[in-house]
């Protein structure tokens, strides 16, 4: 089913070392967004609020973020009482972050919208402006007051009768107290300005509830992810390591289990835990032998279409495998480049490390030239209407690239193009014209999903004797043909069925590795993407480990059992979700046979929301619950929390609680310890 020059035979690989080195035991976490890091780490909040009101009780129209303002002639005295003194002037003023608005409808962009402003004697000398207002608070939790910047800051804010800021003349530093404060009521505040007032307001809570820090340091039974110096400790026997292709764009190599997530590509860190952090210790505390846990998820963000479902993405061959009527490519759209222009300089633990100016050029142009005819000469072998989408350019503070080298090899690509009537998806000037790229990153490239779209409907349109009942599109190439992907195949859905090769197409050399086994069609039959994927993903992760694991020595490795999370997609209709049981007996029984695994043990997450369509998918995935057959289903519902008492409001993420996900990894791993003895 799967390419030859790619696959792994899993059933025999070692089991037992012969070395001195123990063997890896290796897990599979496979599924939705469930199994990535949703549960949220930091307790501290950022403190932006927009919950000041003038009022004590909730009085019609009042005006949200307004408080009231009151100046006093003269300059600040702790020994007058502003509470019995007349103003000279009084109004409501507003507090907190700056709102924004459309700039014009129909317009790109937004601006800022003015402040309710302070009464015009609160910005002249020889005034004294008092803040008085309420607010709320949405949780239960120790909370700072942090009022006013720059001039404004120097102030004296009470909370509820208690001074909770102070910052006089000349003191460097605020004084700041946290004070407890519970939801449901308002808490009365005021501000004293020692000089000229300001809007800034800000209200962090110190221990939001379900965080990882506030669990932490309320619970010892977490003690063990701290180090004693309050750092975040980190097992060398346990490796995480992502081998979905777009999550994990760059293949960036595993990491020691520690608390947080990785920023893969340019992202930016989520600040988040998941399932791993339990599941990996409790594997870790049992097993003599180093763990490996090869997690497969992607977040339903940006162009990764949406939560991956059983019923599409995840459709195992046997609930509908099988090649098409016609086994024939209509389309073939294909990108190489951004690899083969990079300069590698390989580090210690760092094999794919980047240097433009000591590293070693990947495919020299006259290389990529020869690569590139080879390449084509095969495709176009298919009668397939081929479309070439040009390199992204590359920003001129990438430290592995240069920003000449695009237009280079591109020019090297449309002659090639052009001698062999291949359509040209010109993705450089899109990008371009986008303003992209705005920083040293080979993703930046801007929203590439419409000309992909737009350059396969043409190519379609021009293909002679499509195949039926549907056309059938090939998308092979690098992590920048996977931004787009997804858009793709959800914008061609019952029009047409689109693929991509498995993984990361790299340079031109890992395409003539290959490109046979891509073009096959019957690799792809009719089972989704997402499951091909993670066979592939596994089999490669198998075949490289001293890519993938750090400071590998040779040892062997062992396929010691999978954890399956997922269906939140699946719940999203009942006629998904009256399928699910199929489509899971299916999955374990195609995975069983496609790993060479026949009794890998199985260990299942079900749903722990009641949401619209989760009851017929978790009583399915409780139904696959049979410990003699080596699979067990652990029930979530349990450990679901309120949004009251958590980080976050969406149940269908366990409300970003982080010890929701703490006690699910913790559960999770002590089934498959069930399932390790039988």
């Amino acid at each position: 089913m799967f390419p030859k020059t790619i696959a792994v035979i899993l059933s025999t690989l070692p089991l037992f070392s012969l070395g001195s080195e123990k063997p890896i035991k290796v897990f599979i976490v496979a599924g939705d967004e469930l199994v990535l890091e949703q549960g949220i780490i930091d307790g501290r909040t950022d403190g932006i609020s927009d919950a000041f009101y003038p009022n004590l009780d909730i009085t019609s129209g009042e005006p949200k973020k307004h408080v009231n303002c009151a100046v006093y002639a003269g300059a600040y005295s702790p020994t007058l009482d502003y509470d019995t003194m007349k103003p000279v002037d009084t109004g409501i003023v507003e507090l907190g972050e700056q709102r924004t608005r459309q700039i014009q409808s129909g317009k790109r962009g937004r601006e800022p919208i003015p402040f309710t402003p302070f009464p015009e004697a609160a910005m002249k000398d020889g005034y004294t402006t008092v803040l008085r207002g309420w607010v709320d608070v949405p949780h239960k939790g120790h909370y700072e007051f942090r009022a006013g910047d720059g001039e404004s800051s120097f102030n004296i804010t009470t909370v509820n009768g208690i001074e909770t800021y102070r910052r006089a003349p000349g003191q460097t530093e605020a004084t700041i107290t946290p004070v407890k404060l519970t939801p449901g009521k308002r808490h009365a505040f005021r501000t004293v300005f020692f000089s000229k007032p300001g809007h800034a307001f800000r209200i962090p809570i110190l221990n939001k509830p379900g965080a990882l820090t506030t669990v932490v340091a309320n619970q010892p039974e977490y003690a063990f992810l701290k180090n004693t110096d309050g750092t975040w400790s980190t097992r060398d026997d346990v490796v995480l390591f992502d081998a979905h292709p777009i999550h994990n764009n760059t293949e960036t190599a595993g990491r020691f289990l520690t608390v947080g997530d990785v920023a893969y590509g340019g992202r930016k860190p989520r600040g988040m835990i998941g399932i791993e952090q339990t599941l990996g210790h409790t594997l870790g505390d049992h097993f003599d032998e180093p763990v490996m846990l090869v997690r497969f998820g992607t977040h339903p963000s940006g162009f990764s279409r949406g939560s991956r479902s059983l019923a599409h993405d995840y459709l195992p061959p046997s609930s509908g495998g099988g090649a098409a009527a016609e086994t024939k490519w209509d389309v073939i759209h294909f990108n190489w480049g951004v690899w083969d222009m990079a300069y590698r300089d390989p580090k210690p633990g760092d094999k794919w490390h980047s240097n433009k100016f000591t590293g070693k050029l990947t495919t020299p142009l006259d290389v990529f030239d020869k690569n590139l005819r080879e390449l084509v000469a095969k495709m176009k072998a298919t009668g397939a209407t081929l479309v070439w989408g040009t390199i992204t350019p590359m920003h001129k503070d990438l430290p592995g690239r240069f920003a000449e080298d695009p237009p280079r090899y591109n020019a090297v690509a449309e002659k090639i193009m052009k001698e062999n009537g291949v359509h040209i998806n010109d993705l450089y000037a899109e990008s371009i014209r986008q303003g992209f790229p705005i920083r040293p990153d080979v993703h930046s490239t801007g929203n590439l999903s419409a000309k992909a779209i737009e350059a396969i409907e043409a190519a379609l349109a021009a293909h002679p004797n499509p195949s039926k009942p549907l056309p059938r599109v090939l998308l092979i190439g690098d992590s920048i043909t996977g931004s787009y992907q997804n858009a793709v195949m959800k914008h061609f859905e019952g029009r047409a069925n689109v693929y991509k090769n498995p993984g990361n197409a790299e340079h031109t050399g890992t395409g003539l590795k290959h490109i046979d086994a891509w073009l096959d069609p019957a690799t792809y039959l009719m089972s989704g993407q997402e499951y091909m994927e993670l066979v592939n993903g596994v089999k490669k992760t198998f075949a490289d480990m001293d890519r993938y694991y750090p400071g590998y020595k040779g040892q062997a490795v062992e396929l010691a059992g999978l954890v399956w999370f997922q269906g939140i997609a699946d719940a999203s209709s009942s006629r998904i979700a009256a399928e699910y049981q199929k489509h899971l007996n299916n999955l374990i029984q195609d995975l069983r046979k496609d790993l060479g695994k026949p009794q890998l043990p199985i260990v299942i997450g079900t749903l722990g929301w009641d949401g619209t369509h989760a009851t017929p998918v978790r009583d399915a995935q409780l139904a696959a619950d049979d410990p003699s057959n080596r699979i067990t289903s652990v029930d979530t519902r349990p450990f679901l929390r309120p949004a009251a008492v958590s980080p976050a409001s969406s149940e269908a993420i366990y409300n970003g609680n982080a010890e929701t996900y703490l006690q699910i990894g913790d559960a999770l791993g002590k089934a498959m310890l069930e399932l390790q003895k039988k």
